[in-house]
């Protein structure tokens, strides 16, 4: 299988914690939705492994000593997550498959201040003062319903990158 999809993730927290732990209240911020891709193949009628990657920003405006000025800057973070993926199949019907299954990997984060602070500034990099490199698992269920080759899916998940997903998927093969 070969998919690819839009989800929604919670990242908005660890953005703010970010913030908090930068002692700067935060106003404006915003996250994009998570841009997924999969590749799956079958080891079984009813296993496939992969590998997934996921990317999504979250952008903040931390508010100065007055919060009804604009920011002096703004800091975008981004993730960009690469996993291992384990499904196994618990219903395969003629143009529909239901699955659960397992996704744990790496989410590389990266931290860009605009315009770059002095180097005395408080507006440094947040993530400067923690890792830019976590583990991730997910516990991923979904669905895909196929029509001929193509077809459309949709995962919940608990854990990271995302916790809803949904997309198009390409079966090579197995729909025919």
């Amino acid at each position: 299988y070969i998919s690819g999809g839009i989800g929604y993730s919670t990242i908005l927290p660890r953005v703010y914690s970010f913030f908090v732990d930068q002692q700067a209240a935060a106003y404006g911020i915003s996250e994009s939705a998570v841009w997924n891709g999969n590749i799956d193949y079958g080891i079984g009628n009813t296993t496939d492994i992969g590998l997934g990657i996921a990317y999504q920003t979250a952008t903040g405006a931390p508010a100065g000593t007055n919060y009804f000025l604009p920011s002096p800057y703004t800091e975008r973070l981004t993730r960009l997550n690469i996993s291992a993926r384990f499904l196994k199949e618990i219903i395969e019907k003629k143009h529909i498959e239901l699955y659960f299954g397992l996704r744990a990997g790496i989410s590389f984060w990266t931290d860009f201040v605009s315009p770059p602070p002095p180097v005395n500034s408080t507006a440094q990099p947040t993530l400067g003062k923690s890792r830019p490199i976590y583990p991730s698992i997910q516990a991923p269920f979904g669905i895909r319903y196929f029509v001929g080759h193509l077809g459309l899916q949709a995962e919940l998940a608990i854990g990271t990158p995302y916790f809803a997903e949904g997309g198009i998927t390409f079966s090579i093969g197995k729909h025919e």
